[in-house]
């Protein structure tokens, strides 16, 4: 099938005058197994309602985000967002008591949330909405989860009709895949196998090696063995290392109330004993996660089970921004199989929504290193579909209007997307976006390595004068700088990175137009496919791009490396972190949905990046260099902005400064503005009964109200004072010191 699909920003169709027809499920990567029983006589989904004035939120969110406009950082707070844009507190009131009348049925909904969620036996399920369940399983079987889903239309009545934006019944199976990928593989251990005797001389990085391997015999005589797969060495990341590549001053850490977060799926947990050891090796100060600070849906943290996507994020974003406050979000699985107490969620991504909106004060800068096929969460054919897709990104811009930064992988598997490592014949026919990284209202992150071939001058030859014509000598360039990460020079993953089939650049994304209208009028035929291969009216991504190879990782009690733009989202989190903590100490509110003020900053300060200008996302993710599948076309790096690296890697300490500047490059930005939502947020400890220090973010804008009105009353009785002459008045000073 092909993956790309045409599609505007589209909204829902007109409502049936009786009911409301949303289809059956329907993928390109899921199918009806039917074959699979349920396991469980219960559902759970969600039910989003329709939300109120969403052609004013774009602009609203947009402008917010803009640093050129003077309502820069002006967010809302919970309760503003929900009176501005979320549902009635009628129409809230008359979907749940719909979906309430379902017999057994449980509804729960936050205070200022806009997502229900409704658990309640399928049976029941099915003759309340008029449709048919079923468990569907991924077609490629890589991923073992299943999900139910409907298998025909879902109606109801007309009189909740226009209240429901969707149901996730019919929505897609949003798997979020995680995207770190192991950089060693594993190998059979022979214990009979010895080696002796080996000697290596000093092998090149970042060249295409193959090592052959003879075996020598007592007496003399040889055996030649196999030759080794195609491999190329590269280096081993630390935070050091990152810290040192990016200009982040050491001993840098968090004092001013910023705090962070990543987001894991299906049961990816971290350890804190494994914390306690990379940090020691990383020669670090001791950091852990409290369980006050891992908020969690249904499923706690099992720290006997640690992942490894899990682990590499906790353990980068909070080795690059120490001290900062780390929340862990640990959403359920879709496997209906489990018990219905447990972890039997249908749809994880909604879940995170979810959980972060009904916070009153969530973390303000979030970091998910999973995606999907943008084609399948936009299926054109299936209106449940295209209702999920648009809703998300809703709940994108909602979360921006709060002053959150959400930051996602670029995914690892070049142009091609996922699909490439099980269907390159049809991932190569045209381009695949991933989701959520091709959506205008997050910031992507793409991945970078080191290179010895950082200019294209590096990967010539030349003839060296006394010497004949035809001799020709490869060009040594001095040292190492970044290049795209590729799968083909031992990067194990290629960044992500296209456009976004979906949605238009010049209305969702007005802030990339002039970079990335310059990219498109590049004459170098390297730099992307012929235009019927993708959409260049699309919006434009990565935005920006980090380190994302061999990353160092203490993960179930030994060293392991990991890669991805898994590794490369965490980072850049991290730094985000940092320069709210900056802004906070300036009294500044946070960056917020932050894509706007890099591509500003780009443009006055390209200094401000470091340009990644070699390499392409041609081939899928791999550790064998013969074996990883490879599209004919693909995206190149070259100067500017590219859609493998972005706006290239970021250099901290000039952003750094960008952040509080007040003339040079911002006008607008000025003093901390007023109001509830944009004053100065500070960290303080609480105790509960249960004995745990919480952390909780509160509103100076109280304390500031109440020193107020304590120093009118405090000029009040001064004057009152003075009318019983200067010494009173002097004595009343003397007793307040």
């Amino acid at each position: 099938m092909n993956p790309l699909i045409s599609l505007v920003f589209v909204v829902l169709p007109a409502l049936y005058a009786a009911e409301l027809f949303t289809g059956s499920f329907s993928s390109q990567l899921w199918a009806f197994d039917e074959k699979a029983d349920f396991g469980t006589r219960w559902v759970r989904f969600k039910v989003a309602l329709t939300l109120r004035n969403t052609d004013r939120m774009h602009d609203h969110f947009q402008d917010v985000s803009n640093p050129m406009s003077p309502n820069y950082g002006k967010f809302l707070n919970a309760n503003e967002l929900d009176q501005m844009y979320g549902p009635s507190a009628a129409d809230k009131q008359a979907v749940r008591d719909y979906f309430a009348s379902i017999p057994e049925a449980k509804v729960t909904m936050h205070d200022h949330g806009d997502l229900m969620e409704v658990l309640a036996p399928i049976e029941h399920v099915e003759k309340h909405l008029d449709t048919s369940l079923g468990v569907v399983a991924h077609v490629h079987g890589r991923i073992p989860q299943k999900a139910i889903r409907a298998k025909t239309d879902i109606s109801v009545p007309s009189h909740i009709a226009d209240k429901i934006a969707f149901i996730s019944l019919n929505s897609p199976v949003n798997h979020v895949k995680p995207r770190a990928a192991k950089s060693l593989r594993e190998v059979e251990n022979h214990e009979s196998a010895q080696l002796t005797n080996v000697n290596l001389a000093p092998l090149p990085k970042y060249t295409q090696l193959r090592v052959n391997v003879s075996e020598t015999f007592p007496d003399g005589s040889s055996k030649n063995l196999n030759a080794s797969a195609l491999f190329a060495l590269t280096d081993v990341a630390t935070a050091s290392f990152l810290s040192d590549l990016y200009q982040i001053p050491s001993g840098m850490q968090v004092n001013h109330g910023s705090n962070q977060s990543c987001a894991e799926f299906y049961g990816e947990f971290y350890s804190n004993s494994d914390l306690e050891a990379f940090f020691a090796l990383s020669g670090l100060p001791n950091n852990t996660i409290s369980t006050a600070e891992n908020y969690y849906i249904d499923l706690p943290n099992d720290q006997s089970k640690p992942g490894g996507e899990a682990q590499l994020d906790v353990e980068y974003i909070m080795a690059l921004a120490p001290n900062a406050p780390t929340y862990f979000y640990s959403i359920g699985t879709f496997n209906p199989n489990d018990p219905v107490n447990t972890t039997s969620h249908n749809e994880g991504f909604l879940d995170y929504l979810q959980l972060v909106e009904s916070q009153e004060y969530p973390p303000l800068v979030h970091s998910l290193s999973y995606g999907d096929v943008e084609a399948d969460i936009f299926n054109a054919s299936h209106n449940g579909s295209v209702a999920y897709g648009n809703r998300c990104n809703q709940e994108f811009m909602q979360l921006g209007l709060r002053g959150l930064t959400l930051v996602f992988s670029s995914g690892d598997d070049g142009i091609g997307s996922q699909i490439v490592r099980d269907d390159p014949e049809t991932a190569c026919q045209q381009a695949v976006p991933e989701w959520p990284a091709s959506s205008p209202y997050v910031t992507a992150v793409g991945a970078t390595q080191l290179t010895n071939k950082y200019l294209p001058a590096c990967e010539l030859t030349y003839a060296y004068p006394g010497l004949p014509i035809q001799t020709q000598l490869p060009f040594q360039c001095t040292g190492t700088k970044e290049t795209v990460c590729s799968s083909t020079f031992g990067g194990v993953i290629t960044s992500g990175g296209g456009f976004s089939n979906v949605l238009n650049r010049s209305t969702t994304a007005p802030w990339q137009e002039k970079a990335v209208d310059y990219y498109l009028r590049q004459a170098n035929q390297q730099a992307y496919p012929p235009t019927s291969y993708f959409n260049p009216q699309g919006r434009g991504y990565p935005d920006v791009a980090t380190y994302g190879s061999n990353y160092f990782v203490y993960l179930g009690g030994a060293i392991t490396r990991e890669s991805g733009t898994s590794a490369s989202a965490p980072v850049f989190a991290a730094m985000v972190t940092l320069w709210n903590d900056i802004r906070l100490a300036n009294n500044m509110p946070p960056m917020g949905f932050i894509a706007p003020f890099l591509y500003a900053i780009a443009e006055k300060n390209p200094e401000a990046f470091h340009d990644i200008v070699t390499g392409n996302n041609a081939c899928g993710a791999g550790h064998s260099i013969e074996t990883v599948n490879c599209c004919e076309h693909s995206y190149g790096a070259v100067p500017g902005w590219d859609a493998v690296t972005g706006l290239g890697s970021p250099n901290f300490e000039i952003i750094s400064n960008l952040v509080i500047n007040n003339g040079t490059a911002f006008p607008n930005l000025g003093a901390y503005p007023t109001g509830v939502a944009q004053t100065l947020v500070e960290q303080v400890t609480t105790s509960n009964d249960d004995g745990i220090d919480h952390p909780v973010v509160r509103d100076t804008s109280i304390a500031a109200m109440i020193l107020g009105l304590l120093a009118f009353i405090m000029s009040g009785v001064l004057c009152f004072w003075q009318f019983r002459g200067k010494s009173s008045s002097q004595g009343l000073l003397n007793n307040a010191v």
